[in-house]
Formats: C-alpha cells, structure tokens, sequence
C-alpha cells in the first residue's frame, strides 16, 4: 500500500503480509498460531490470509465448530 507524504510517499505491507513495503511476504497465520480456528478444526494458510475447517466429526465455520450428534442425525451403522 502507498501512503502519499508531503513532497514523498511511503510503503506499506497489506494485512496479512509482512516486510518493508517494497518487498512483501504471506504471513503464515497458520505455523505462528495467530489464526482463531477452533481447537476442533485445521488451520490451512493462503496468500495473506488463512482458512479454518472443522475436524470430521464437528460441523461449522471452522471458528466455531459443534460436536455432530451421528446417532440422531442417521450417520451410523448400529
């Protein structure tokens, strides 16, 4: 991002990258553990962001994840 100053201008990283605004690079929300997946769910990092998916078994954002009830939902083989 370029901040326009007074007879100059200055760089900067977007949100979820990292360095000195010339030169850029992802932020791995994942391996730093700064992303906010559940503790039921995997973290998988993208370019300047980050996706969060419930385990099997858990159902949700991926933020939120809720235990899947496979008895009253039909999902065994009793």
């Amino acid at each position: 991002a370029c901040t326009d100053n007074t007879g100059s201008f200055s760089c900067a990283c977007n949100a979820g990258w990292t360095g000195s605004g010339i030169t850029c690079f992802d932020v791995v929300e994942c391996s730093l553990d700064t992303d906010n997946c559940n503790a039921n769910a995997q973290c998988a990092n993208n370019d300047g962001s980050f996706l969060c998916s419930c385990n099997a078994g858990w159902t949700g954002s991926g933020v939120a994840c809720d235990n899947v009830n496979e008895c009253t939902a039909g999902l065994h083989n009793c």
